[in-house]
């Protein structure tokens, strides 16, 4: 469980329709969809969890210039490590 204002890193446009029985965990400020929930065991991310200081460098130049804003790249590495850690411990 997170807050309502979350910073992840996502940096195209592309999205999905939920699928049938699909929970909606969260979408951006433009209403793109970016994570669900099918039962207890299924789970689909469109944004970037796996971010770190040193991928998001790699990929930096294709990146819109406002994504990597002050403190995001830590405040998405932070979340990120702590979100695939309880996912890794309850599985």
């Amino acid at each position: 469980v997170c807050s309502s204002d979350l910073t992840v890193l996502h940096w195209h446009r592309h999205s999905y329709t939920l699928p049938q029985g699909a929970v909606r965990l969260a979408t951006s400020s433009s209403g793109i969809e970016q994570a669900f929930r099918v039962n207890d065991n299924v789970y689909g991310l469109q944004f970037h969890v796996e971010i770190n200081a040193e991928l998001a460098r790699m990929i930096a130049d294709q990146m819109p210039e406002a994504a990597l804003g002050p403190g995001a790249i830590a405040r998405a590495t932070a979340w990120g490590n702590a979100a695939l850690d309880r996912f890794l411990a309850k599985h």
